[in-house]
């Protein structure tokens, strides 16, 4: 049976706006907490900031080992390596990082793994799966439709932009879904795709934060909020994650951490698609 996560898709339950306070030299840390109980023990941390790549990271928690630390290419970057043990326990790890005499505090919280009993189903030949892409379902919140900041507003006038479909849109039409006879929804990418609109990224295949959903559909909090309700209607959720390929707004794009961090168009050509 094909493995498929919903609710337990962790990376997915990340709330960001939750997230402790950064010192002022760290912009970025990916993924913004993690868990204990896991059944992959390493956890792999990516910190991003002014000449970061310099600073040597200590921690001292009971459970967690720092494994490794990476500087690349970038020295703005640094990659930090966990083993977490089954013995941490949930709290916050003091991250210390130290150049000379100069020294950063970053409290990372580790959570508690809620129970994934009934929750890892998978999919198999028995169920009727819904393909949505979530954009162009039902428009259940239209405060949302158009984010300050944010490269792309929507426009119905226009079939290439964006509709203005949301989370709020699926969780009001649930029964519908139901009364047709799916026992899955099966999802187009929701996190957050910024990017300008004559990409037309609504179809969610240009990531831009591998961590958020995106805004125009509604929060993280939201997106576990509808996989409850699915389930409690005895359906199933299918989330698609695209991680080989990102979108050219990604923050990313402006300090690539390597060299080689994304595909040589110039050198190699295009993808064949052989392996699809």
């Amino acid at each position: 049976m094909k493995k498929v996560f919903s609710l337990a898709l962790l990376l997915f339950t990340v709330n960001i706006l939750a997230m402790a306070q950064l010192p002022d030299e760290i912009e970025v840390v990916d993924p913004p907490f993690w868990w204990t109980q896991m059944s992959v023990n390493e956890l792999q941390i990516q910190l991003f900031g002014d000449e970061l790549g310099h600073y040597r990271a200590a921690v001292d928690y009971p459970g967690v080992k720092l494994t490794r630390q990476l500087a690349v290419d970038s020295p703005n970057y640094l990659f930090l390596y966990f083993n977490i043990s089954e013995k941490a326990k949930a709290g916050e790890m003091e991250i210390i990082l130290s150049r000379g005499e100069d020294e950063l505090k970053l409290n990372y919280e580790l959570k508690t793994r809620e129970s994934i009993e009934a929750r890892h189903q998978g999919f198999d030949p028995s169920d009727v799966i819904y393909l949505m892409m979530p954009d162009r379902f039902a428009n259940g919140d239209p405060s949302n439709d158009s984010i300050e900041g944010m490269l792309e507003t929507a426009d119905r006038s226009n079939p290439e932009r964006r509709q203005g479909g949301d989370i709020q849109g699926v969780m009001d039409h649930l029964g519908y879904i139901k009364d047709l006879g799916m026992t899955a929804i099966w999802f187009t990418p929701i996190i957050e795709n910024d990017m300008t609109p004559e990409y037309g990224a609504y179809h969610g295949y240009a990531a831009t934060d591998l961590y958020r959903v995106d805004r125009r559909y509604g929060s993280n909090e939201e997106y576990k909020a509808l996989i409850q309700k699915t389930h409690e209607k005895d359906m199933k959720v299918i989330m698609d994650m695209i991680h080989n390929h990102i979108g050219d707004q990604h923050w990313w794009m402006d300090d690539l951490p390597t060299a080689d961090w994304v595909h040589d168009i110039e050198k190699y050509g295009t993808t064949n698609f052989r392996g699809a």
